[in-house]
């Protein structure tokens, strides 16, 4: 039997936070999904909740975000604990073209999915299954 997935949605943007939220909720049909607004939120939330929780955690990580990028947030992600890390799967998300952070995102150990924005359900739904 296939774990439960819980979804954790970090990006500044609230339209972007909800539109992914929703997107997941249709697409998958569950209701198990979080938002924060930036990655020290998020930081803050894997800490107090994912040891908690025997799902698969499945992170959408907005590159570009003021505090904390999505950068910053993978450099803190590096130094959670080993079983946190190996129940996570970690898709960025983006909506520049920028050369740069296209080739950082898709060489992250920990990122194994960059796409653009808008998200689609077609793309979620192949990454995911």
């Amino acid at each position: 039997m296939q774990a439960e997935k819980t979804f954790l949605v970090i990006d500044d943007s609230y339209i972007d936070r909800l539109v992914s939220g929703m997107l997941i909720k249709r697409t998958f049909d569950i209701t198990d999904v979080h938002e924060v607004s930036g990655g020290k939120q998020a930081l803050e939330w894997l800490r107090s909740h994912a040891y908690k929780k025997e799902n698969n955690l499945i992170i959408l990580l907005d590159i570009m975000m003021p505090q904390m990028n999505g950068f910053e947030f993978l450099e803190q992600f590096e130094k959670l604990d080993s079983p946190l890390k190996e129940k996570t799967t970690i898709v960025m998300l983006s909506s520049t073209l920028d050369h740069h952070d296209i080739t950082r995102a898709r060489e992250h150990q920990y990122v194994r999915k960059l796409l653009s924005k808008p998200l689609s359900a077609n793309e979620l739904r192949e990454f995911v299954e």
